[in-house]
């Protein structure tokens, strides 16, 4: 018999800060619809994604071929509101954060 728990966070995986100040990654999800802030489709808290395009890890002009166009500024003000100003970094060093805290 094996006991696997695994943990994996998506794109979708929407990053926050618990109630003792400490960043989570998911488990809860920004999903397809509203999607990651930067979707521009009415999602408004930081996802995996919107991490992936300030990182420059996502070329938010090349997103699926070319066939969606991310907003990174929309995904660096989740990022900074909601991530960085609560634990005092710079946007990219909250996202760095999330990043490794999702891997």
């Amino acid at each position: 018999m094996v006991d696997v728990h695994t943990v994996g966070a998506g794109g979708g995986a929407i990053a926050w800060i618990d109630p003792g100040g400490n960043l989570r990654v998911g488990p809860r999800s920004a999903g397809a619809r509203p999607g990651p802030a930067c979707y521009d489709e009415g999602g408004t808290e930081p996802t995996v994604t919107d991490v992936d395009v300030v990182l420059g890890i996502v070329n938010p002009d090349h997103f699926l071929g070319g066939r969606k166009k991310l907003s990174r500024d929309r995904a660096v003000e989740a990022i900074r509101r909601d991530i960085a100003e609560p634990l005092g970094l710079s946007v990219e060093d909250a996202a760095a954060a999330v990043y490794a805290t999702s891997c």
